[in-house]
């Protein structure tokens, strides 16, 4: 295995703070776009809308920032099935994230 840089680089930080607060607003917007028929509801998905497309395409560059900047590697001392666990949350959360607006989207 290839020894990756010590620190994640100034852009996959960037990306992280800007996607982590949107992605808790979605939340939020979508649980109260689903938990009644608000008089706001048109309101929240004028928000939702926007929200959701910039956070699939942040999710894009993300993807290939990742690959331009790769992350550091994982601890040696980490057993594999918690290194196992954390490739696959990296994975089930793009996949989440992607599917969620695919799903929010259509008509």
């Amino acid at each position: 295995m290839t020894a990756g840089p010590p620190y994640f680089s100034a852009a996959s930080r960037l990306l992280h703070w800007l996607m982590a607060p949107m992605v808790l607003a979605m939340l939020f917007i979508g649980a109260g776009m689903a938990a009644s028929l608000s008089p706001r509801y048109a309101l929240l998905v004028s928000v939702h809308r926007p929200l959701g497309i910039a956070i699939l395409a942040l999710v894009a560059i993300r993807f290939v920032n990742r690959l331009i900047n790769p992350p550091p590697a994982l601890p040696a001392t980490l057993p594999p099935l918690q290194r196992l666990a954390a490739r696959a949350s990296h994975v089930v959360l793009y996949a989440l994230i992607v599917h969620w607006h695919d799903a929010r989207e259509s008509p």
